[in-house]
């Protein structure tokens, strides 16, 4: 009874936080955009959502989501699941490096079709996402992994990290912008990344999550 109280007030724990994260993504992804639509106008916030779209359609093509590896580890246990972790992680990378590859030898179509011109301008900005793209894909890796051990409070809390930061930076960002500089933008991204990435890996790392990278790779080849 005991056990069952305690694994019940785990849960409802995790709902509030999980609910609590999502009420502060939501109010602080408001912000920024509210601030990039007062310095950029329409033009700019345009130009940034289409780059979040860009970036999401690509990952999600390429990563396939994140059910199946949340369901194989939190389906697994001891060596076997060290193995999947390991080998879903060499998947996932080569995923996106391919997509990576994709957005580099591609970028002038790619540019045409998300943004409707081949600018030189919108072709580097295309280009240079491929930094986002890459983190996208480590974080999302990662984020399944802390879903498949349920450290769903945790993750709720890693996943606040971006936005916030996005909203701390979006003014001088939206400045450099305003200049010209429409690069900002996906240095931003790749900074919101990098924050979560590194406080996943701190978690995982605590909580004895990550194996040896090289675990599975002979089963593999």
């Amino acid at each position: 009874m005991k056990l069952r109280d305690k694994t019940m007030r785990s849960l409802f724990i995790g709902v509030l936080k999980t609910g609590g994260g999502t009420l502060v993504n939501l109010i602080v992804g408001v912000l920024s955009m509210k601030i990039m639509a007062v310095l950029l106008g329409p033009s700019g916030t345009g130009l940034f959502s289409l780059l979040r779209q860009m970036l999401s359609l690509m990952s999600s093509m390429g990563s396939g989501g994140q059910t199946a590896i949340v369901q194989g580890v939190a389906n697994r246990d001891g060596l076997r699941q060290k193995s999947y972790i390991t080998s879903t992680f060499w998947l996932m990378l080569s995923a996106a490096v391919a997509s990576v590859l994709c957005l580099s030898f591609f970028a002038e179509e790619i540019s045409f079709f998300i943004f409707g011109s081949a600018d030189i301008r919108q072709v580097q900005l295309v280009q240079w996402s491929a930094t986002p793209l890459f983190l996208l894909y480590i974080h999302i890796y990662l984020k399944a992994v802390l879903n498949g051990f349920r450290a769903i409070g945790r993750l709720a809390i890693i996943e606040t990290l971006g936005p916030i930061l996005i909203l701390v930076v979006t003014y001088p960002v939206c400045v450099l912008v305003a200049g010209g500089y429409a690069l900002a933008f996906v240095w931003m991204l790749s900074l919101a990344e990098l924050l979560m990435i590194a406080a996943s890996l701190i978690i995982l790392y605590k909580g004895g999550y990550l194996p040896n990278p090289l675990v599975g790779v002979r089963k593999m080849v």
